[in-house]
């Protein structure tokens, strides 16, 4: 479903500077990664190269067997089509409400509006805010439109869910929630790329036997040692996170990604995007 082969990808300045290099990644249908890391260690990055927001500046990265690198911009948001992006920034539109924000993942798509408002007020129950649908964004907490964001990438249910510190705004219930909604994502046969340092989190990720990654120093690499003391420390905030079976996947075909892209650019504005393409000289994280 995805690969990275060798990827580098640098910031030009003054002063180039290379976030990371080299580095090699496989995420199979039904997988849940976990990338932890410092500040500034190039998480945003590396998860911003899977929906296409960045390109690699060596090295190939690969998207349900495409690279973003040699399609057209249509075909790009014909590609995002399939993913879900939770962006640290919420990339919420505030003069909207919450319903309305939800709903736009779907208007992009061009889905009957009756089923688009309905699929949006079901994202937003099962994230806990069945009594906030027609409240304004910008009259929500921080922990609120966190969610509203989550579940704006969720109601598409793609085959790829891409979350930077989700958790970041979230309370324990919040959290619980979020995970839940992971194991929903695993459980239909979707993959699932989260930066998180969120210590619960990855202690959940190691009950449920989710990959953990630890990008640092320019390098990605697997976290294995430390999921037995994870477990351990989760007993103080018990909770069962149950395993489920894996369904194999059903990736979108070549003919899905190429058909009718010409009518894909007529009925809708490519650069209205439920979330934000940043340029290749913005900052770490």
């Amino acid at each position: 479903m995805i690969a990275l082969n060798s990827v580098t990808k640098r910031f030009r300045g003054q002063e180039p500077q290379e976030v990371f290099g080299d580095i090699d990644l496989s995420i199979d249908a039904g997988e849940v990664v976990l990338v932890s890391g410092p500040t500034g260690a190039g998480k945003s990055t590396l998860l911003k190269l899977l929906y296409a927001a960045e390109f690699a500046d060596r090295g190939r990265v690969t998207l349900f067997g495409r690279d973003p690198a040699r399609l057209r911009r249509s075909s790009i948001a014909l590609l995002r089509r399939h993913i879900g992006v939770v962006p640290q920034s919420f990339a919420l539109l505030r003069n909207l409400t919450a319903l309305r924000n939800v709903a736009l993942a779907l208007e992009v798509r061009a889905e009957p509006q009756r089923d688009v408002l309905m699929r949006a007020a079901e994202a937003l129950s099962a994230v806990g805010l069945a009594d906030h649908l027609d409240t304004l964004v910008s009259r929500l907490s921080d922990g609120q439109r966190q969610l509203v964001a989550i579940a704006r990438a969720l109601v598409g249910e793609p085959l790829l869910l891409i979350a930077d510190e989700p958790t970041a705004h979230l309370d324990g219930i919040g959290r619980e929630m979020f995970i839940d909604a992971l194991i929903d994502v695993q459980s239909r046969g979707g993959a699932a790329v989260i930066a998180t340092n969120d210590h619960a989190l990855l202690c959940a990720g190691a009950r449920c036997s989710w990959r953990h990654m630890a990008l640092d120093g320019g390098a990605l690499s697997m976290i294995a040692d430390r999921q037995a003391t994870l477990i351990d420390d989760l007993v103080a905030q018990s909770g069962e996170f149950p395993i489920p079976d894996i369904p194999s996947n059903k990736t979108p075909s070549d003919q899905d990604l190429d058909h009718s892209v010409d009518e894909w650019e007529d009925s809708i504005d490519t650069n209205v995007v439920p979330f934000p393409v940043a340029a290749s000289a913005g900052g770490m994280s």
